[in-house]
């Protein structure tokens, strides 16, 4: 407890301090104003950490695809944007900021949160209810498949306190609220997960609007916050006019048939869960039609010779460095072979902690700036781990290694490994399957169609309709809240 008070007390004021100078900033640059007028559909999002182009000019939301742009066709539609910047950061960028959210017509949920709501996080009640139901957890024992689990429960507990998220999200759920009670949106569209920030939206938003989980990316056997108890969902959904149970979205909306699945097995009811599209992934189609050559000229790579490219998740530099290493051995041997290591756009990690792995390798680092499909084009093999680029190379045609080695790191593959790629868990097997995605084209096209059947699983209407299909079912829910609304 004398370590616990002091870092929740610092973390805390230095939420308050950051938030504070994005209230201001949002407020004295004139950053986020949206009339109520436009605001029919508000899609929420985060900035800048899932835009593409971010401080361009012409940033854009990367998990909706085109769907803002069919939407904007039809229905006044808007973005909540929730800044997830250092302040400082956000002060050198401002009219980059500015630019990139006029363009879209964005609001921001800093600029409508109160001074009054910050100092409530600051306040003495919140820190003694947080402080008791640790002292609450000290004498409690859990136990899990006859393990006393209480330790391991109680410094994740205590983890989670310390950290900016829960204060961080109380305010957004205050900002939130304060924009719907004004604007009135008939619909709040959310990138979904079941991560703690979509509490925060339907919080926010309950009783305003209608809300609507969108799920963008994947569903796998180790994506375990799709998973609720036994009569879990039911429970909540018997209970959701109690102001103290948590709310939930009136409708899901999935990327693919797999997901639909999934959700409805939970308990969700059929007609509140609906396939609509991988609308992330709605232009794949056409950019399979590009060629291999076009693609490793645009990323300065030989034009002949091997590529294999190394998809780093979202994991830490050092995590990422015995990643690379790995692969560099796997691939040691291989003639004329390029390794190219693409980082992950949320994980900022220096170029010169993995290139130290490089030996006689020729190994080149590129960003996250660099077009992920167009890498993909030009390599004839992916070493992927943790992430939706093993379907995304699937659809495109190029054999997938999946890497599943704890002991490198932590995360868990998305993709299922007898359907979706050659399964790897050590540097022996990550060599033979590389070898086999390369030579051998029998087992590779075997790869490749049973790859194709669970992307189709997985995502829907990949030939370009997703968006507007998805706009549709986004304005039929509208028009039923507008005339709830009426009656």
């Amino acid at each position: 407890s004398r370590r616990l008070v002091p870092s929740l007390i610092s973390r805390t004021l230095k939420l308050a301090f950051d938030q504070i100078v994005l209230i201001v900033a949002t407020r004295a640059f004139r950053i986020g104003r949206v009339e109520a007028s436009d605001a029919r559909v508000l899609l929420y999002s985060r900035y800048p950490a899932v835009w593409e182009g971010a401080f361009s000019g012409r940033a854009r939301d990367r998990m909706l695809g085109r769907l803002p742009k069919e939407l904007a066709k039809r229905v006044s539609t808007s973005f909540m944007v929730c800044f997830d910047l250092p302040p400082l950061t956000f002060l050198r960028k401002v009219r980059a900021i500015r630019r990139d959210l006029c363009r879209c017509r964005s609001a921001a949920v800093q600029r409508e949160i109160g001074i009054g709501e910050v100092g409530g996080i600051l306040g003495l009640g919140r820190f003694l209810q947080l402080l008791t139901a640790d002292r609450d957890l000290k004498w409690m024992r859990i136990g899990f498949g006859g393990v006393d689990v209480s330790g391991l429960i109680r410094r994740e507990f205590r983890r989670s306190i310390c950290s900016p998220e829960l204060g961080k999200y109380q305010l957004v759920a205050a900002g939130l609220r304060r924009f719907v009670r004004r604007a009135r949106p008939l619909v709040v569209l959310h990138t979904m997960e079941f991560q703690p920030v979509e509490k925060a939206i339907w919080f926010g938003t309950r009783g305003y609007a209608n809300r609507i989980g969108f799920q963008h990316s994947t569903v796998g056997r180790y994506i375990t916050s799709y998973l609720f108890a036994s009569g879990e969902v039911g429970h909540i959904l018997a209970h959701q006019q109690n102001p103290i149970e948590m709310p939930l979205p009136d409708l899901l909306l999935t990327s693919g048939a797999y997901a639909r699945e999934v959700l409805t097995r939970q308990g969700f009811p059929e007609n509140r869960v609906v396939d609509c599209g991988a609308v992330r992934y709605d232009h794949l189609a056409s950019e399979r039609l590009r060629d291999r050559a076009s693609s490793r000229r645009g990323l300065s790579l030989p034009i002949e010779g091997v590529v294999v490219l190394v998809t780093l998740p979202l994991i830490t530099e050092e995590e990422a460095g015995r990643f690379v290493a790995t692969a560099v051995e796997a691939c040691q041997g291989i003639p004329n072979a390029v390794i190219v290591v693409r980082r992950h756009p949320l994980a900022p990690i220096r170029e010169e902690a993995l290139t130290a792995f490089a030996g006689a390798v020729d190994l080149r680092v590129v960003g996250s700036e660099s077009g992920l499909y167009d890498a993909i084009r030009a390599a004839d093999v992916v070493v992927v781990a943790a992430s939706t680029t093993a379907l995304e190379a699937a659809i495109l045609g190029v054999p997938v290694v999946i890497w599943d080695n704890p002991t490198v790191f932590g995360q868990q593959p998305v993709a299922d490994f007898e359907t979706i790629g050659f399964p790897a868990k050590s540097v022996t097997e990550l060599r033979a399957a590389v070898q086999c995605a390369l030579v051998d084209p029998e087992a590779t096209g075997r790869l490749l169609r049973r790859a194709r059947t669970e992307v189709d699983r997985v995502f829907s209407r990949l030939d370009g309709s997703a968006a507007s299909h998805c706009a549709d079912i986004v304005l039929d829910a509208a028009e039923r809240r507008r005339k709830s609304r009426i009656d």
